[in-house]
């Protein structure tokens, strides 16, 4: 995608899109194992990095489900 529109390399990694309701959301804590349940399977380090990656990571089972999805969506 950034090479068909001449940006510079993007990673994003990947996002538990079926995770996200509007409860947990308004709560804004997401919980890592739950989120996996909506992702491939072992993508788990991956997606702990994306979180690290943009400073979402809250501890070592939840993240701000709002930066996250903010950063993701942007």
């Amino acid at each position: 995608m950034s090479e068909m529109f001449g940006l510079p390399e993007i990673t994003k990694g990947i996002f538990p899109y079926d995770y996200y309701t509007m409860e947990l959301y308004i709560e804004n804590l997401g919980n890592i194992d739950e989120a996996m349940k909506f992702l491939p399977h072992n993508t788990k380090q991956e997606f702990i990095e994306s979180l690290k990656a943009v400073n979402t990571l809250i501890d070592n089972e939840t993240f701000d489900m709002y930066k996250f999805c903010l950063f993701y969506c942007s």
